[in-house]
């Protein structure tokens, strides 16, 4: 038997036997254990590449790879997620006959995110608080962030005198409408956005709401008063 600390598996025995061993070149085994040190929670997968013949593979006792013949081939198996700090890595091989190979690498899996219950937020650049713009085409910009990515920023038009607000048909109602704004990145977790209307002279406010992919949508959505003259 042989002992001794190697900083990789990645054999290619050939026809020969290990080397700096007392075994021949058959009827071998090998046993490698790690102490794999997790910063953060992650899963472990392990990747047997071309093994020839059998591998095993566990992590703190649970086998994730368990290809114990004599055949040659690629193997892989990963853990659930396991918590940050040390886990316990056993690799156990197995040679029969003819040529040898072990080559085992072990990553990390992020696991997956959880569900999203961060809502987005919404600002509105232009028209400031209080501004009187030109009648005719009035630009609303912004910018709206998100912890994941925005999909979606809901700019609703409301004329203060008559209590009426702006239909996506052009017409005004005493029913809530909004527009979609055209968003410079959609999808992304900050995001310019800008809506164009023909507003004449009068009284109003904007509305803005930012949305996510979950649903998410702004719970203090700015509400903006100006003139337009």
């Amino acid at each position: 038997m042989t002992t001794r600390c190697e900083t990789a598996i990645a054999y290619n025995y050939g026809s020969s036997a290990p080397s700096g061993t007392a075994v021949g070149s058959n009827y071998f085994s090998v046993r490698w254990t790690r102490q794999y040190t997790l910063a953060n929670p992650a899963a472990l997968l392990a990747t047997a590449t071309s093994i020839d013949d059998g591998i095993r593979v566990s992590v703190d006792g649970v086998r994730i790879i368990d290809a114990w013949r004599t055949s040659a081939g690629s193997r892989s198996g990963q853990t659930t997620t396991l918590g940050a700090g040390v886990h316990t890595v056993v690799v156990d091989y197995f040679e029969g006959t003819g040529n040898a190979r072990a080559d085992v690498v072990l990553s990390e899996v992020a696991p997956p995110p959880g569900p999203d219950v961060t809502a987005p937020d919404a600002t509105v650049v232009a028209p400031t608080p209080g501004a009187v713009v030109p009648a005719g085409t009035v630009t609303f910009d912004g910018a709206a962030t998100d912890d994941r990515g925005v999909t979606e920023v809901r700019v609703a038009v409301r004329d203060t005198v008559a209590k009426l607000w702006l239909q996506a048909n052009g017409t005004w109602g005493s029913a809530y409408a909004t527009r979609n704004a055209t968003l410079a990145a959609p999808g992304t977790p900050s995001t310019g956005w800008t809506l164009a209307v023909t507003l004449p002279a009068g009284s109003y406010a904007v509305d803005v709401r930012a949305r996510d992919a979950a649903a998410n949508i702004d719970p203090t959505p700015p509400y903006i008063s100006f003139g337009v003259a």
